[in-house]
């Protein structure tokens, strides 16, 4: 029989959790596990400090641990909940992801033009529009190709490629247009 320290309770020594050295603390279970969440609510920046370095220092324990709360129904339940608050941000995230990824299958599929393409041809142009030299914007970007060629010869803005598309990619009608704006 011990007695714990914060409750003054006599409890067997069953009741009382054990150091390393495998004594038994002054604390009984119940008080102990008080008094370890009082200092979780009340430390929460040093508690996810603790978590991420053990997470950093044992990667597979923590993969097997979340591989194993994962098949647990709790999990399920936790889950769904979750999904159940958060249907709108999920489908704002899922519609993003798809317009990302479809809209790089497209580039691939017609230009032949990957992500690693597209940021080099967009760096070598310091990501401005290969006409007017305005900054691009993600989700007003054009590539701009050679319809007969497939060629791709540049990024542009989506005024820009409106022009050229409007001018029938022609450089002699561009030129013609050129001219004209340069008349005083």
């Amino acid at each position: 029989m011990r007695s714990c320290v914060d409750c003054g309770n006599e409890k067997p020594l069953d009741d009382f959790h054990r150091n390393a050295n495998g004594h038994p603390l002054n604390h009984c279970k119940p008080c102990h596990t008080a008094r370890t969440r009082a200092w979780r609510a009340a430390n929460p920046d040093k508690v996810r400090e603790y978590a991420r370095r053990d997470r950093e220092r044992h990667p597979e324990r923590y993969r097997a641990s979340r591989r194993e709360y994962s098949r647990t129904p709790q999990s399920r339940v936790t889950r769904a909940r979750w999904v159940a608050a958060n249907r709108d941000s999920i489908k704002a995230k899922q519609r993003a992801y798809r317009r990302d990824v479809s809209r790089w299958r497209e580039f691939e599929r017609k230009y032949g033009l990957t992500r690693e393409g597209y940021g080099a041809l967009e760096a070598s142009q310091g990501g401005a529009c290969a006409i007017c030299s305005r900054p691009l914007r993600d989700a007003r970007v054009h590539v701009d190709h050679d319809h007969s060629t497939g060629v791709v010869r540049g990024l542009l803005c989506q005024r820009c490629n409106q022009a050229i598309g409007l001018l029938g990619d022609s450089a002699a009608v561009a030129a013609n247009a050129a001219a004209y704006l340069g008349r005083v």
